[in-house]
C-alpha cells in the first residue's frame, strides 16, 4: 500500500509513503473495529495535529522509537 501525502494540496511538495499491506490489514481492521475507515483516522490524526503539534511530534518519536526508526 502506498499513501500520498500533500502539503497545502501543492502536488510537488508530495511524500509518498509505503506501507507494508500485513500493517495496513492490522490497520484497517483495527479502525472498522472503531467504525471508521482508515482514511478517516489519518485525517483526524492530521487535524488534531495541525493543533497539538509538539503533542503531535512525541507521539510520532515515541512511534517510530517503538518500532526501531530513527530520524524523526
Amino acid at each position: 500500500m502506498e499513501l500520498t501525502f500533500l502539503v497545502n494540496e501543492d502536488i510537488s511538495q508530495s511524500q509518498t509513503v509505503t506501507i507494508e499491506d500485513h500493517v495496513w490489514e492490522e490497520f484497517s481492521a483495527l479502525c472498522d473495529q472503531k467504525g471508521a475507515t482508515p482514511i478517516d483516522v489519518i485525517e483526524q490524526f492530521f487535524a488534531w495535529a495541525s493543533s497539538n503539534h509538539d503533542a503531535a511530534l512525541a507521539w510520532l518519536r515515541e512511534a517510530a522509537e517503538e518500532s526501531g526508526l530513527s530520524g524523526i
